[in-house]
């Protein structure tokens, strides 16, 4: 997604977005069958493959209604999925001062990463670190301004591209920006000048998912989702799809509600934002009691960035005084993060 300024509301691609089919909440009180709508999640997500989805028993395809929503499909595609994968795009790392280039190797090739690391870091005097994951209409050469942020605390920063974006190999998807994301945090943990207890997640719209599937396969020190989705199947429900059928799902309320209760959360939505609407929010937020919501009046752009920065400080001073409680017994090694997801 792209970000609005605080005091924008607009969705810049609320009317065409990567789903064809209309809400029908009628069509299903009615019982209406016969009917399959094949649509792809390509304004909010990575799928790679068709999902179905089904109003009442699956008919057959009658005036060839699936094959038009199949080509229709491909176009959405194209216009939604590759327009955000610039392959090529932005600043080449050599050229941006501060930041250092790492790759992971994958199945399908490098995917590129941008660390800045804490000033004074080292093995006898280790720095928290953060992982940011970007929107989906973005790469990280966009996500600069959240560097600044956490870097100015005393934090290493690790800005995390998704396969497929800019100049990473491969094609996008969900299950491979999770894979991707614990071995990102895994390499982190091996660093003798990161405080493993102290990894956080951070993640901006579709960011935000992949933020809080990290919390939920690694033991993250903090996370903060910033117009995030609530669910692959709430995003679905947005736009009058009632039933997924897809190999790859993510769920942030499900992530939440098993979080350990002592890491600090941090909630930001807006009010007015029209690219995901504030609903996912109130989800996030129910699925958390004890996390930091806090509500902007405008649109779809992350708050610790534009206008409330002090957001950051306050989280990272929560998640170091909860390592600190745990310093006494506390493992340092990655965890499976949590068995019951």
């Amino acid at each position: 997604m792209i970000r609005s300024r605080p005091e924008e509301t607009k969705c810049s691609s609320s009317s065409s977005g990567g789903f064809i089919s209309k809400p029908f909440h009628e069509g299903m009180r009615r019982g209406l069958t016969g009917r399959v709508r094949v649509v792809e999640l390509s304004k909010h997500g990575f799928e790679t493959e068709r999902i179905r989805a089904c109003v009442g028993a699956v008919g057959g395809d009658r005036g060839g209604y699936l094959h038009r929503s199949v080509r229709l499909c491909g176009v959405e595609k194209r216009r939604h999925y590759f327009s955000a994968a610039r392959k090529g795009a932005g600043d080449a790392p050599g050229g941006v001062a501060g930041f250092e280039t790492w790759w992971l190797k994958t199945s399908e090739g490098e995917v590129e990463a941008w660390w800045r690391p804490a000033e004074g870091a080292g093995a006898e005097t280790p720095a928290p670190a953060v992982l940011v994951f970007h929107g989906n209409g973005e790469l990280i050469d966009d996500s600069r301004d959240f560097a600044e942020r956490w870097h100015g605390l005393g934090v290493h920063v690790l800005l995390v591209e998704y396969r497929g974006y800019g100049r990473s190999a491969g094609s996008p998807s969900i299950n491979a920006c999770r894979a991707d994301a614990v071995a990102w945090f895994d390499r982190l943990a091996a660093r003798a000048d990161v405080r493993r207890d102290l990894i956080l997640s951070h993640g901006f719209s579709l960011g935000g998912a992949f933020a809080a599937e990290l919390a939920g396969q690694r033991p993250v020190g903090g996370l903060v989702m910033e117009g995030g989705l609530a669910s692959l199947l709430e995003s679905a429900h947005d736009r009058g799809i009632w039933l997924i059928l897809t190999r790859e799902r993510f769920d942030a309320v499900a992530v939440l509600r098993h979080l350990p209760l002592e890491v600090p959360v941090l909630i930001t939505q807006g009010r007015g934002d029209e690219v995901v609407p504030p609903r996912h929010g109130e989800l996030l937020a129910s699925a958390r009691p004890g996390a930091k919501m806090v509500w902007g009046n405008g649109g779809h752009y992350p708050q610790t960035v534009t206008d409330r920065p002090e957001l950051l400080a306050e989280l990272l001073v929560s998640a170091k005084a909860r390592a600190a409680l745990a310093m006494p017994d506390k493992g340092l090694a990655p965890a499976a993060g949590n068995s019951a997801l």
